[in-house]
């Protein structure tokens, strides 16, 4: 157990206490209180308002003496069901209150308070007026029964009624003529008012001491207040220019912010841009499956690999004569424009542009990844490449195209401008198909005349035809097929 001697403080106490006089104020108008707390509210018992500040009545209209405090506001905190035992148990906790949208009765009752203030009203503050003991220093004041001294201010026993002024009156400065009467009331979200709930036992009258709480002076001026209409024994003026200060110093930093994700947003979108144009640029050198296995950072070696059946076309873009007499860079003009409308017509293909050399395009179907109709997808372009180019220049540009069907060896070589490339007898074989072609006609080898006629293409016997480097052998053309203007399906 723990024993110590504290009766030396016991006894400064008792000095203390028997030092220490309970003043006795002289007891003063109510309204006086409330010219200190200019939004505070005075309830009876039945939790009815019975006084409440000038600049509250400006805002909320004369409706609001009399009527019921839930009418009017709602309990924000603390979370309880309001009532005048919560009032008793809650007097040291901080109350939030915040007013509800305005009645039609109110709010004509307030703008004609307004107006009446406007025109020059009556002048004096409203609320009720608590009576004063006889003799007292002469304040103004109306003598109520019932009344109750206390040591502080003289109230009124709320059992009779209290006596309220005419419409209330503002100052001038809060006539502002940027400010219209009609809109600063029906623009009111909502007041909030915070403060403590104190119960004078004397005169069973709540006193609710409260200030609003305004963020800004925006805010305040959509409220319809202004910093003359907020006491000055208080800190709401200081919260307010406070609050605008830190809002303006926020909104300086959001604009700064607004502007910085304006550029990054500008950046990004380059970015997007440009990571799109790089991977068109891309897919167009490699087939996309093989483009995105390197971007992973695997070898190039490591695209290479053996198809066993493939189809390779080449396409051989031929000048008539009347073209025989342009210069390098006219012809050259006329091979990139014949090159971009191959490249259009490829697209619409499951096929691969491998590249083009010369006046010959080289284009290569189930490579990198098998397809069983790669043959008739690859016959299928080149018949509409012929309709194309006969079509668009019949009569200074045609082809010239053969096609081979077989097995080939296919991977990206090299490090600097890295190509898919194919190698193997099929490649030399196609190109021997299209060297012996005609212009206009598509010429194809035996076997890829077989595998044609299983997806309904029509092929005829051309002859036998001395190849280099194969011998003889039996050759055929691609007739065009009726209805052949359907393009098949990717």
């Amino acid at each position: 157990r723990l024993e110590f001697n504290n009766r030396g403080f016991v006894e400064e106490m008792q000095k203390r206490r028997i030092g220490f006089t309970k003043p006795n104020f002289p007891s003063f108008n109510i309204s006086k209180l409330f010219e200190f707390v200019p939004f505070g509210i005075a309830l009876d018992p039945e939790l009815r308002v019975r006084f409440a500040g000038e600049q509250l009545l400006h805002l909320l209209g004369m409706d609001l003496l009399g009527s019921e405090f839930l009418h009017y506001f709602r309990i924000q905190r603390p979370h309880v069901t309001f009532s005048w035992e919560a009032i008793t148990v809650f007097q040291s906790v901080t109350w939030e209150v915040i007013s509800k949208k305005l009645p039609e009765t109110a709010t004509a009752t307030a703008t004609t308070a307004t107006a009446t203030a406007t025109q020059g009203g009556p002048a004096g503050a409203p609320g009720a007026v608590v009576g004063m003991p006889n003799g007292d220093t002469g304040m103004p004041g109306t003598v109520m029964p019932g009344s109750a001294t206390v040591d502080t201010l003289t109230v009124t026993n709320c059992n009779n009624l209290i006596t309220v002024r005419d419409n209330p009156t503002r100052r001038g400065s809060s006539q502002a003529p940027w400010v219209s009467q009609e809109s600063s009331l029906h623009s009111i979200r909502g007041l909030l008012l915070k403060g403590q709930m104190y119960i004078v036992k004397e005169s069973n009258i709540a006193l609710f001491l409260c200030m609003p709480l305004l963020n800004n002076l925006v805010e305040m001026r959509e409220m319809g207040l202004y910093l003359n209409d907020l006491s000055m024994h208080n800190m709401s003026r200081e919260m307010v220019l406070k609050g605008w200060e830190h809002c303006s110093r926020v909104e300086i930093m959001y604009n700064r912010a607004e502007e910085y994700s304006s550029r990054l947003e500008d950046a990004h979108r380059k970015l997007e841009e440009t990571k799109a144009w790089r991977d068109d640029l891309l897919y167009s050198m490699l087939p996309r499956q093989v483009a995105d296995f390197l971007r992973q950072g695997n070898d190039p070696y490591a695209t290479c690999q053996t198809l066993d059946e493939v189809s390779v076309l080449f396409a051989e873009v031929v000048l008539s004569r009347e073209c025989e007499s342009m210069g390098a860079m006219d012809v050259m003009k006329t091979i990139s424009e014949m090159y971009q409308l191959l490249d259009r017509t490829t697209d619409q293909y499951s096929v691969f542009k491998v590249e083009t050399v010369g006046g010959v395009y080289m284009v290569v179907g189930g490579a990198p990844e098998y397809r069983p109709d790669h043959c008739a997808q690859v016959a299928a372009l080149a018949l509409h490449m012929l309709r194309e180019v006969t079509s668009t220049t019949p009569h200074t540009h045609n082809l010239r195209i053969g096609i081979h069907i077989g097995p080939v060896a296919a991977g990206v070589v090299g490090l600097k401008l890295p190509r898919y490339c194919l190698f193997g007898d099929t490649v030399n074989t196609a190109s021997r198909m299209q060297t012996n072609s005609k212009v206009g006609r598509v010429h194809v080898s035996e076997r890829c005349a077989q595998q044609l006629q299983k997806f309904g293409f029509t092929t005829t016997f051309r002859e036998k035809l001395q190849i280099k480097g194969k011998g003889e052998m039996n050759t055929y053309w691609l007739e065009p097929r009726p209805g052949d203007a359907s393009l098949l399906s990717r």
